[in-house]
């Protein structure tokens, strides 16, 4: 129930074939802005997508190796894992973000759900965001074991002032920093 918001959302539910997707892919990432998601309490979530030359398993394996994120993941100074349940950690994040000129730390956290070997989704479960959803979901290439389809689902929302009051002077920064952020997600995959 806690992961519902996103776990009825899914690039291969969009009527899409995987070969069409790929075909999208081939001419460089995508985004899609769903501004009519499943759930009521999101007003929408933005998907970023690229190809990965891997096997869908071993991009599983590092969109789960999460404590690794500081290693290529932009603007992820911290991320440490605990396990709750079978298949669900708690994921502690910090993240150095600059605004214009102002540094900002942001401590975070969330519950990710894995469901090997496709697919991962996360609820907030405290810090620095008044709402952080997403799901990560890997396709497989069709008729290519070394290729993967990675997509990237979220939405967020700060807590931070300064930031707040941005978007209330610039009413779509909060989105172009969702898609800014998927693009920046799934590039560093």
């Amino acid at each position: 129930e806690v992961y519902k918001a996103t776990l009825s959302e899914s690039v291969t539910r969009l009527g899409i074939t995987p070969d069409v997707m790929y075909e999208i892919l081939r001419a460089g990432q995508i985004i899609i802005v769903n501004d009519h998601p499943n759930s009521k309490t999101l007003p929408w979530l933005t998907t970023s997508g690229t190809l990965v030359n891997a096997p869908p398993d071993h991009v599983f394996s590092v969109v789960t190796d999460i404590e690794k994120y500081p290693e290529f993941m932009p603007q992820t100074e911290k991320a440490t894992v605990t396990p709750v349940a079978d298949h669900i950690v708690r994921v502690d994040y910090e993240l150095g973000i600059q605004v214009l000129l102002v540094s900002i730390t942001v401590p975070y956290s969330v519950y990710h759900y894995h469901q090997p070997p496709k697919r991962t989704d996360w609820v907030m479960a405290g810090g620095d965001f008044k709402a952080n959803v997403g799901a990560y979901e890997v396709v497989p290439v069709p008729g290519m074991p070394n290729r993967s389809m990675l997509f990237y689902t979220s939405y967020s929302l700060p807590r931070n002032s300064l930031v707040n009051s941005l978007f209330d002077k610039i009413p779509m920064l909060d989105l172009m920093i969702n898609l800014s952020t998927g693009t920046l997600v799934v590039d560093a995959f």
